[in-house]
């Protein structure tokens, strides 16, 4: 196409020029035909097609109607973004429970019929409808150094060899707040997740020396609702030493590695460096012991949110037909909906988990996240402290009533950046 008119020009020109040219001759239509192809750059062809078939062009089309309102997708946009961000395969199969909540809550006001629209809604319409608010990280270092110590007397287990259906195996890895820049020091994060249910937990450390990884090891002991059965590491210096074998010994613990350069190897908690501690936390630098209390209250409060509200889906199968791959699914699942399935807990401790689900909303500790991710670099004027921490059994039960009452949850202690918006 030549330098012609903008679409919008050539639209106008053509509605002006169509009826002179069907009341023309043969040799002025010829003339005409030839001005409209040299201002519009049209193809001659074309130009005569359109010409010839202007009432058809310019015919007022059919407006179809949208199958799902402006009150569908909102909806449908404020539980994505409670849920922070999820695909839809993951977010479909938890929808009608969280949409139940949020209703309850009165966060959200649906009429019957916009409610089994969203009820019914497909994950490929729910993916077209939020496609516009996807976003991408950029790439991150690696810190990892090798410990050779030990390194001998620790099997190797790879990603094929993970099929625990009894939860209690974990994969460990560690996250480096460095900023893109290696030099120095930096916080990290440790993160650490149950290859059968998916539980993950996240603790700040403020170097990565062993006595700060032991100690995170002994704070995951009290927080996983099961026993912690085995543990799964690279090869970095900060896993592979005597303290962390000691403490595995005498915990009754299988400590296994992954091979040297294979991030498959630790497959589960990788994903979950990605979609929990980038996503949240972002690649910006952390230092200081304030950094450092402030990522600690973000982890109390992901604590929450990854294991009760954040779904998704296992692999079941995969079947390789040349250079084709099928992938199977199961159908996404919160960790605690995994942990309750799996009938690793006694009746009692099942109740206590339910009492607690039921005792948050989750578009309010959603916020409480979003409030606690300004410990990304910023000023410390900027940082708003939260009231969501750590609470145990008993105390989520007296937490009901917070939620009754309309107000902000407020929970007691226990001992034991990109946007999500």
């Amino acid at each position: 196409m030549g330098n012609g008119l903008r679409t919008q020009a050539r639209r106008i020109l053509l509605q002006q020029i169509a009826p002179v040219y069907h009341q023309a001759s043969g040799s002025q239509k010829q003339h005409i035909l030839e001005e409209f192809v040299t201002a519009t750059g049209y193809a001659r062809k074309y130009a005569q097609w359109l010409l010839n078939h202007t009432e058809e062009i310019f015919t007022t089309p059919v407006v179809l109607r949208r199958r799902y309102g402006p009150e569908v997708e909102e909806a449908l946009v404020l539980i994505w973004k409670t849920l922070n961000r999820i695909c839809a395969k993951r977010l479909i199969p938890i929808l009608p429970d969280i949409l139940k909540t949020l209703e309850e809550e009165g966060h959200v006001q649906l009429s019957k019929e916009h409610r089994v629209l969203l009820h019914s809604m497909s994950a490929a319409t729910a993916d077209r409808l939020l496609q516009a608010h996807r976003y991408t990280h950029p790439p991150v270092l690696s810190t990892t150094k090798a410990g050779p110590l030990l390194k001998q007397q620790i099997p190797i287990r790879t990603f094929a060899q993970w099929d625990e259906a009894k939860p209690g195996f974990l994969e460990v890895d560690l996250v480096a707040h460095c900023g893109g820049r290696l030099q120095g020091g930096c916080l990290y994060t440790i993160t650490l997740t149950d290859v059968a249910t998916g539980w993950t937990e996240c603790f700040p450390l403020l170097n990565r020396g062993r006595e700060a990884v032991l100690s995170a090891l002994k704070r995951a002991l009290t927080l996983f609702p099961f026993p912690i059965l085995g543990i799964d590491t690279d090869n970095g210096g900060e896993f592979i030493n005597e303290e962390v074998a000691a403490f595995c010994v005498r915990e009754q613990i299988t400590f296994t590695r992954g091979r040297p350069y294979e991030k498959r190897d630790q497959c589960f908690v990788e994903q979950k460096n990605g979609v929990v501690v980038r996503q949240v936390v972002g690649h910006g630098r952390l230092v200081g012991e304030h950094s450092y209390q402030r990522l600690d209250q973000l982890y109390r409060a992901l604590h929450w949110y990854v294991n009760y509200f954040q779904p998704s889906m296992k692999l079941v199968s995969k079947q390789v037909e040349g250079r084709t791959i099928h992938r199977n699914y199961d159908v996404a699942k919160t960790p605690l909906q995994r942990v309750l399935l799996s009938g690793a807990l006694s009746p009692a401790q099942q109740q206590e988990l339910r009492t607690i689900w039921k005792a948050f909303d989750p578009l309010r500790l959603f916020q409480q996240v979003e409030q606690l991710q300004q410990i990304t670099p910023q000023p410390a004027n900027r940082l708003r402290s939260s009231h969501l921490c750590s609470l145990s059994s008993q105390d989520a039960l007296r937490s009901l009533s917070y939620r009754k009452q309309g107000k902000q949850m407020r929970c007691p202690r226990r001992n034991g950046r990109a946007r999500m918006s």
